[in-house]
């Protein structure tokens, strides 16, 4: 009698399977996140796991990669899709507030409030963390850049000063979201962050030589 042949693999969708594993991760954390949870999350057997990631660290950037194409990409097309650069402040920080208090998911933001809190002791999780902000900071700075080209905004702050103080804003709103504060809080005086965000320096320093 012959044996029964093996069937092949499964074919498993890594970016599918990395975008459900990232609602594991968000709402538990790394660390708390245990491979079970992951496997019920992604609908994927435990050998199709490993066989798919290397290790439950690989599935996490995979995860936080999928979170950045899906959840940070709507932020930043909401801030480009703006003609008007306090517009597009503001678009970018009610989108980022959106997407912190959603309704029925996790709250706050995955890089923010959830790799951040690994990154100190895994060096891949905050290599991670760190070309994820650098990325984000470059992008919003590039804006601030033309406008400052354009005459909208002043020469100074710089325009990577304006970026890293509006992922400060967003990455404050995710925290606070975490610990339980609503949309219309996060929201509240947003024109005031605007504001800040695009102020401009009149503590002009001057040269040796007393010019400006």
């Amino acid at each position: 009698m012959k044996a029964a042949k093996r069937g092949r693999p499964v074919e498993i969708d890594r970016s599918e399977a990395a975008l459900r594993a990232a609602g594991v991760f968000w709402r538990h954390g790394y660390e708390a996140s245990s491979i079970d949870l992951l496997v019920a999350a992604t609908n994927v057997s435990r050998p199709g796991l490993y066989r798919t990631f290397d290790g439950k660290e690989d599935l996490f950037l995979a995860a936080v990669d999928a979170y950045e194409a899906r959840v940070t990409h709507e932020a930043i097309t909401a801030f480009e899709a703006q003609a008007d650069i306090g517009a597009a402040v503001e678009a970018f920080l009610t989108t980022s507030a959106r997407n912190n208090t959603q309704d029925g998911g996790p709250r706050g933001c995955l890089i923010a409030c959830c790799a951040v809190t690994s990154a100190a002791d895994n060096l891949s999780i905050r290599l991670k963390v760190m070309a994820s902000f650098e990325a984000l900071e470059a992008r919003l700075a590039q804006r601030f850049a033309l406008e400052e080209e354009g005459g909208v905004l002043s020469r100074l702050p710089p325009p990577l000063s304006r970026a890293k103080l509006l992922l400060d804003f967003m990455t404050a709103q995710a925290v606070r979201a975490r610990s339980g504060e609503s949309y219309e809080a996060l929201i509240h005086e947003i024109a005031l962050k605007r504001d800040a965000v695009l102020a401009s320096d009149v503590h002009v320093r001057q040269g040796k030589d007393g010019q400006t």
